[in-house]
């Protein structure tokens, strides 16, 4: 009985998805946040970049990949295997949402050298554990942080402060709001035509609606 359920949930949520094609973007909705991970010598290392998936697209993710079937409060480590390819894979093409500039120049970034996933009261979490190519001393620097999703399918919002974790002594974090400029908002109503299935024109859309984090390190 509770198998039949969940497989006729697990069917409206995808009914509900398609319907949604009419629909402005975003489609997904992620609480964010990161950590800036220094080393021992005082450099930013890596960029822990944190996700939490709305429940709605959860349950989707779920359905899609046939995965937490019996609607309990954990995963096995093989559907944790599974969402994590799954997630790696999709996020690859973005950049995995994570864009790190030193004074407007964009700062190289490996692929994520761990993947955590786990469940957060019925919300998919996902951390990204991402090293520079080459780690930054900081001092007398300030560095800009936006997670955002290029296309603007996803909005990422930052629900947590980010933090400084190591050797990082006198350096600070502070988080912006974009600007509501005259492009945003003509970009946001030809948004609203799209549906679930079009993609923007504009280049790089989700960069005027993204919130900025800014590492600052005294001299």
């Amino acid at each position: 009985m509770r198998t039949a359920v969940l497989r006729s949930l697990a069917a409206l949520v995808l009914l509900l998805i398609a319907n949604a094609q009419a629909s402005a973007h975003p489609h997904m909705f992620f609480k964010s946040t990161a950590q800036f991970l220094f080393d021992e010598q005082g450099r930013l290392s890596k960029i822990r970049a944190v996700f939490l998936v709305d429940e709605l697209n959860t349950l989707y993710t779920f359905a899609e990949l046939g995965v937490n079937q019996d609607g309990d409060a954990s995963l096995s480590d093989e559907e944790v295997n599974k969402i994590a390819r799954n997630v790696v894979e999709g996020f690859g093409h973005y950049d995995f949402f994570t864009y790190l500039k030193d004074q407007g120049r964009p700062v190289a970034l490996e692929k994520p050298s761990n993947v955590t996933v786990q469940l957060h009261q019925k919300r998919l979490g996902l951390v990204f554990l991402i090293p520079l190519e080459t780690p930054i001393p900081l001092k007398g620097k300030t560095l800009t942080l936006q997670l955002y999703d290029p296309t603007y399918f996803t909005e990422i919002s930052i629900d947590l402060p980010p933090m400084i974790v190591g050797q990082a002594e006198g350096c600070s974090v502070s988080v912006t709001k974009p600007a509501r400029t005259q492009q945003s908002r003509q970009s946001q109503t030809l948004l609203s035509r799209l549906s679930r299935e079009e993609k923007p024109d504009i280049e790089n859309v989700g960069a005027l609606f993204a919130e900025t984090t800014r590492l600052t390190c005294p001299q």
